[in-house]
């Protein structure tokens, strides 16, 4: 007995250093899940979902944490990255993020759209997290000016 005792502080040792390199290679060391293995200035999945409970409306709340874990995000190519400049981003209020509706197929919370559009512009964790829920929330069908505590509902989110 007293042979196993000493072994298991070193194992126990082992896993934690290895739990940490394995949120230094992912790039979050703040600890959560990365929205996107490419995508940089994104919020955690845990983040987003957090952000997403000011959502009052069940099945709007319930797509938009979905969306968090289950969203494609696309960032890297360069007719994102022009649009986003073209729009300001970066600048106080300016989008961090854009969702593409297409006619042919609307959305719903039921039926969301599979992909946004990341800017990667700076902002704070909690901005990025907002805005990311913003984005989402337009993914499940969300208008501007429909409330229901979707961050910046007016399409301008203030950030610090």
């Amino acid at each position: 007995m007293a042979h196993t005792a000493p072994s298991a502080p070193g194992r126990l040792r082992a896993l934690t250093l290895n739990a940490f390199a394995g949120l230094a290679l992912t790039g979050c060391i703040h600890g959560g899940t990365p929205m996107s293995s490419v995508c940089r200035e994104l919020p955690t999945v845990e983040e987003c979902q957090v952000s997403a409970r000011v959502i009052t409306h069940p099945c709007l709340r319930k797509c938009v944490e979905l969306q968090c874990a289950g969203v494609k995000v696309n960032c890297r190519s360069e007719e994102i990255q022009r649009k986003c400049r073209d729009q300001g981003s970066g600048a106080p209020g300016a989008a961090l993020g854009y969702v593409v509706r297409f006619s042919d197929a609307p959305t719903s919370c039921d039926h969301p759209s599979r992909e946004i559009n990341w800017c990667e512009a700076p902002a704070s964790r909690d901005c990025r997290a907002k805005a990311m829920v913003h984005e989402l929330a337009h993914s499940c069908g969300w208008h501007h000016g429909q409330g229901l505590g979707v961050p910046a509902d007016n399409g301008l989110l203030p950030c610090d």
